[in-house]
């Protein structure tokens, strides 16, 4: 298939809220970035589904089990990106040719928030995330992880469950 089919199924797919794509950021960075869009399915039901998951059990020894997880937290925080108390945010990607990674990068009225997602209880960022964090200047990051309880890596950079992605986006909770 072309590159003009494959683009016009996938804006079918967004357009029927069966996928979200996040789209690469920018800015005015001296740095070659990949340029294009991530692709998420919204129903993680539907993705298991798909690749014949059935029970919860079968997906955490399932090659997906990250990307399912990774789908999941983009659909919940991509849920609250106009209930910020500076504004509606924006939210990208950011990755690098040289390996810098984020996930997630929110972009509000006042500030940059990172986001990772790891697929661990004890997650551990990589050098490319704090590389990207570096080079983004962002204000705070999370680590949002199956964690039970939240805990910091250093003075803006939190590991938090999904289950609090809202509380600390939102109202600033380190």
């Amino acid at each position: 298939m072309s590159y003009h089919t494959v683009n016009s199924y996938l804006e079918y797919l967004v357009d029927a809220f069966l996928i979200r794509t996040l789209p690469p950021y920018y800015g005015n960075l001296r740095k070659r970035l990949v340029r294009s869009p991530k692709v998420y399915w919204r129903d993680t039901g539907l993705l298991h589904a798909l690749i014949n998951v059935h029970q919860p059990t079968d997906l955490l020894g399932h090659p997906m089990a990250g990307a399912s997880f990774e789908a999941l937290v983009i659909h919940h925080v991509g849920a609250m990106l106009d209930r910020f108390p500076s504004g509606p945010a924006q939210m990208y990607f950011y990755r690098t040719a040289a390996g810098a990674e984020l996930d997630v990068l929110i972009e509000t009225g006042s500030e940059r928030i990172g986001v990772e997602v790891k697929f661990s209880e004890t997650p551990k960022p990589t050098k490319g995330f704090w590389n990207a964090c570096q080079d983004l200047q962002v204000n705070r990051a999370y680590v949002v992880a199956p964690a039970k309880d939240a805990y910091p890596l250093n003075e803006k950079t939190w590991v938090v469950p999904v289950t609090d992605v809202a509380q600390h986006l939102l109202n600033r909770k380190y």
